[in-house]
């Protein structure tokens, strides 16, 4: 066991390398763009039932799809958060910008029986995931681990109506709609608002082609 002199002397060390250490560096400004989550629905019930070499071969078959999705979609692959997928998207100038991370998702989407068939062949389980999107204003960060990170209330929200999406579906949120909502390429429906416990509502609507 160690006396108190040693436990302080291990708390006064790691004061001075917190003080030291710098992981995470935000750029100043924060920048406007588009964020995107894919997550599969259920996924701890379902692996729970297989070995980890199908697990690992299972969460690579769907992690390796997407990201080669949001890649030829021309986005980013922020980080994978276990059994989701964060990326994102520049906002660029051009006026229909917005669309190359609905139609990512959308293919997404339309790819889901294919994504069945591959893990059918492997005897793998089925699968459900659900995808989400929203517009604004977020912080980038450059990390020791990763050239790129986001955070904020844009971030926090895409995650938040994710659960909203139908299994197999899309869902975007407000920022987004009210710049898509006048698309004629899609149609929308509203969800009921997701709540948290802080009393904000969360809109978002389900989003497929016309």
């Amino acid at each position: 066991m160690q006396d108190a002199r040693t436990v302080q002397y291990d708390l006064n060390y790691f004061r001075k390398m917190i003080d030291k250490h710098e992981d995470v560096s935000f750029f100043e400004k924060q920048v406007s763009g588009f964020i995107g989550i894919v997550d599969i629905v259920d996924s701890t019930n379902t692996t729970s039932k297989i070995s980890s070499s199908e697990i690992a071969k299972y969460y690579g078959i769907f992690l390796n799809s997407m990201s080669s999705i949001v890649r030829e979609f021309g986005g980013i692959v922020v980080k994978n958060l276990g059994d989701c997928v964060l990326y994102y998207f520049d906002n660029e100038s051009s006026r229909d910008s917005f669309k190359q991370i609905i139609e990512c998702g959308l293919t997404m989407i339309d790819c889901h029986s294919y994504i069945e068939k591959i893990l059918e062949k492997e005897k793998l389980p089925r699968i459900k995931y659900r995808v989400s999107c929203e517009y604004g204003n977020m912080s980038i960060a450059k990390t020791s681990t990763s050239p790129m990170d986001v955070f904020g209330h844009t971030v926090n929200y895409c995650s938040k109506i994710n659960r909203c999406a139908p299994n197999n579906g899309m869902v975007i949120g407000s920022d987004l709609y009210t710049i898509a909502k006048k698309c004629n390429d899609y149609v929308f429906k509203s969800t009921p608002s997701f709540l948290t416990s802080f009393k904000q509502t969360f809109p978002s609507y389900i989003i497929t082609r016309e």
